[in-house]
């Protein structure tokens, strides 16, 4: 993720969460945070345009980890809401799993609603189990958080890597996947 990405990763953000959006200045300062590791999934024309351009293109999701010692902490993950259920933020998810893993992170850590069944199965297909409840976690209703965290990424990895190309097979056949760049900052 890059400054130049920030207006589209809001549009996605404020369509995702409408209750409690980021706003500009927290997605900012994790673009300067050495512990944050935020990506983007664009859709662009060319590899070679996207290369010498400070865009990726049309932004679909986004997600952000912080890394802290050797544990990630998903922070925020969203595809752009008319892009949902189509395997977009399950591939972006597994990016960014293998890049905290190269980066030294041993488990990952998530909180989520307990209203969102789809986003729990995604992580439960992908090795979170419920270890916890925050009370009261979300500002904007109050609803509690589901704190769900993963086994070591190590053992996880031959799983990872068989969904990630399960899931690029399944998108090939709406999406040029040459056409699709996942970027970091």
């Amino acid at each position: 993720m890059q400054e130049s990405d920030l207006a589209q990763v809001l549009t996605i953000e404020e369509a995702a969460f409408p209750g409690d959006p980021w706003p500009r200045s927290v997605f900012h300062r994790q673009l300067g945070n050495t512990m944050a590791h935020f990506i983007v999934l664009a859709q662009i024309d060319s590899p070679a345009r996207a290369a010498m351009s400070d865009s990726p293109g049309k932004v679909l999701a986004y997600a952000g980890a912080w890394i802290i010692v050797d544990e990630a902490h998903l922070m925020n993950i969203a595809v752009a809401p008319s892009l949902q259920g189509q395997g977009l933020g399950e591939l972006l998810l597994l990016d960014l799993l293998e890049r905290v893993r190269g980066k030294g992170a041993v488990t990952c850590t998530l909180e989520v609603r307990p209203s969102n069944i789809r986003a729990q199965r995604l992580y439960k297909r992908l090795g979170f189990d419920v270890a916890g409840r925050r009370k009261h976690y979300y500002v904007d209703d109050g609803e509690d958080a589901l704190i769900m965290t993963t086994d070591a990424l190590a053992t996880l990895q031959p799983l990872h890597r068989q969904r990630f190309e399960t899931v690029c097979l399944r998108l090939s056949s709406t999406y040029d996947l040459g056409g699709l760049s996942i970027r970091r900052r």
